[in-house]
């Protein structure tokens, strides 16, 4: 029997800004740190605090513990100064998701073998790049959306302060994606089997979409993932965000979540007609969804489908590596697809010298991506 959750609950009224934030910074040390408390012991309790600026200034007043998840929602109700109000509360992570972090030197010939079969490409998973140049999307390509928790499920954030989230309401990136699936005119909202798929960071859900608008004609297969926000700035946007991450943490969370997206990369490979050929991956909590691990991003992204991989069964793996599909990570910038092809390198060499079960007469990983049997197939048809 675990022991309860500790209580807390702590409601903040000023008349300016300044005393706002007096009023944060006069917050006694066991009330910044019962939100800690609250994580380690896996326990909720929601926090009202007075608007989005405080909820960040509030937990990195935190003491660091163990890591966890920070749910904020906006409650509907306005606060003393005229402004929202939002309920802050900690939840402990989905169960499995720091399950990476037990192993992190564990070896796995399989997981560098997927890695020689990944291409970095330099253009996003729409197949155009920040210059306009690229192959663009077509049929039998299917493509990794990093989508919004919030838009997904439809919920009421700052984001959307005069209702509710919905596809209509996507923006930059997440918006092109819509469009490409959809045309300009967007649906209201997400397929009902998506939402009920996508219940919880890290989940991961896949849905055909069929009609004439879009990028093309036909069908569009696309797999939805809700990746983790380590910005405390967008918690109140409706984005799951976790505190007190370190970098192996942060590793964890997203092979947790790329291990999702491969679950239902081999759904698809079993169950669709015609074979798909082409996987298009991204870097998940890239960007300014980063926060602190911006410039370690791409390192941790390579480490992460190494350890997604690795953490598939012997079957998955097989499934994955006798395939003739062609996998790609997609960087939209020439500067991210620089870094990330480094990264890339720099983990393979690392890898591949410390992997007894790996000999250099294997195929380097350009020339293994470079000669997919199925993307040779694809361009000459």
């Amino acid at each position: 029997m675990g022991s309860a959750a500790p209580a807390m609950a702590q409601e903040i009224s000023c008349a300016s800004t300044q005393e706002l934030k007096q009023a944060i910074m006069d917050l006694s040390k066991e009330d910044r740190s019962k939100v800690a408390a609250c994580i380690a012991s896996q326990g909720t309790a929601p926090l009202t605090v007075p608007s989005s600026e405080d909820v960040a200034k509030l937990v990195k007043a935190t003491p660091a513990t163990a890591c966890g998840l920070l749910d904020v929602v906006l409650t509907g109700r306005a606060n003393s100064c005229g402004g929202k109000e939002y309920r802050l509360e900690a939840k402990p992570l989905p169960e499995g998701m720091l399950a990476a972090r037990s192993s992190p030197d564990a070896k796995s010939s399989e997981a560098l073998e997927f890695l020689q079969k990944l291409k970095v490409q330099n253009y996003g998973v729409l197949g155009q790049n920040k210059a306009g140049e690229g192959p663009g999307w077509k049929a039998n390509t299917a493509i990794l959306d990093a989508a919004g928790f919030a838009p997904v499920q439809g919920l009421m954030t700052q984001g959307a302060s005069d209702g509710k989230w919905g596809l209509g309401r996507l923006k930059f990136a997440a918006r092109a994606v819509a469009e490409a699936i959809h045309g300009q005119d967007l649906p209201e909202a997400y397929p009902g089997e998506i939402s009920e798929q996508l219940v919880s960071p890290g989940a991961a859900g896949s849905w055909v979409y069929d009609g004439k608008a879009g990028a093309f004609e036909g069908e569009k297969v696309v797999v939805h993932a809700i990746g983790m926000n380590y910005d405390l700035s967008k918690a109140h946007y409706g984005f799951p965000t976790v505190v007190n991450a370190d970098e192996a943490s942060a590793t964890a969370i997203q092979a947790f979540t790329y291990a999702n997206v491969m679950k239902q990369c081999l759904a698809l490979m079993k169950s669709h007609t015609p074979a798909i050929h082409t996987w298009r991956l991204l870097p998940l909590s890239g960007g300014s969804y980063a926060g602190d691990f911006a410039k370690a991003m791409p390192k941790i992204t390579c480490e992460a489908i190494y350890a997604a991989i690795r953490s598939l069964s012997q079957q998955e793996k097989a499934t994955l590596l006798t395939s003739e599909c062609c996998f790609e990570l997609c960087l939209y910038t020439e500067e991210e697809h620089s870094a990330y092809s480094e990264a890339l390198k720099v983990f393979m060499q690392a890898a591949a010298s410390a992997e007894p079960t790996v000999g250099p007469s294997e195929t380097p990983p350009e020339t293994a991506a470079k000669d997919c049997p199925a993307k040779q197939q694809a361009s000459s048809s």
